[in-house]
């Protein structure tokens, strides 16, 4: 006579069974019970918690296992399910406090900045065949891109502007301060200067275009009334010339 091997639903549920033999995770309300199968069986562990029909305990020996709540006797799901219920119930008054609020500064570091001329807007003033007058507004695009996890706001720059209205007249500054709108995490925002230079160019058909020109920005950064960075071009405007407050 052959020897009797179990059914492939009992093989199933055995199976389950040294699963239990194995579970686990971890909490303060964890509690140790008697825990039963399907088929009888039973295995005391801690139970961790019941959650989307998991059962998850810590074997005595310390190793963590997840087991399907069906796979447990009828009684043993109510008690489980009772059990988390009231335990949800009481759970601490601090788990269920709302998270604490992070309090971030940006620092030079938090933001990048890119700082590049632009031509605004073009004024033909006279043309012909042979040649043409123009006034050219032109001023800066700046870019600022958020490098940290976290919105910065509360943005300002404050700008100084240098050009020459005409090829020979001497060099002025245009005085700028704008509110920049909140970069959120990881984004990128870009604007345009509000104070621009009205160039007056002139050209012919024999010659490029010449007159007046940009010669320089001086841009800050701030954060509230934190300096957080400065961007000169070129570099050495910082050196030769005043930071401006007024146009002049």
């Amino acid at each position: 006579m052959s020897p009797h091997h179990p059914s492939s639903s009992v093989r199933s549920l055995l199976k389950a069974v040294l699963l239990l033999a194995l579970l686990a995770p971890l909490s303060a309300l964890a509690e140790m019970r008697t825990l039963i199968d399907q088929l009888g069986r039973s295995i005391k562990a801690d139970v961790i918690s019941v959650e989307a029909g998991i059962v998850k305990i810590k074997r005595a020996d310390g190793i963590l296992f997840d087991l399907p709540l069906k796979n447990l006797s009828d009684d043993t799901q109510a008690e489980l399910k009772a059990w988390a219920a009231q335990n949800t119930a009481t759970a601490p008054a601090a788990s269920k406090a709302a998270p604490e609020t992070v309090v971030f500064i940006p620092t030079e570091k938090s933001i990048t900045m890119a700082v590049n001329r632009g031509k605004f807007d073009v004024d033909i003033a006279y043309k012909s065949e042979y040649s043409q007058d123009s006034y050219e507004e032109w001023g800066y695009n700046i870019q600022l891109t958020n490098t940290t996890l976290y919105p910065i706001d509360k943005l300002r720059i404050e700008y100084n502007l240098f050009g020459r209205r005409y090829s020979g007249s001497e060099q002025s500054v245009k005085v700028g301060s704008q509110t920049v709108e909140p970069v959120g995490s990881r984004k990128t925002i870009s604007f345009r200067t509000s104070k621009s230079f009205r160039i007056s160019k002139w050209k012919t058909q024999d010659t490029k275009a010449y007159g007046g020109q940009l010669t320089g920005v001086w841009v800050r950064l701030y954060h509230g009334n934190t300096l957080l960075q400065e961007y000169s071009s070129p570099e050495s405007i910082r050196t030769k010339e005043k930071w401006a407050t007024n146009d002049d």
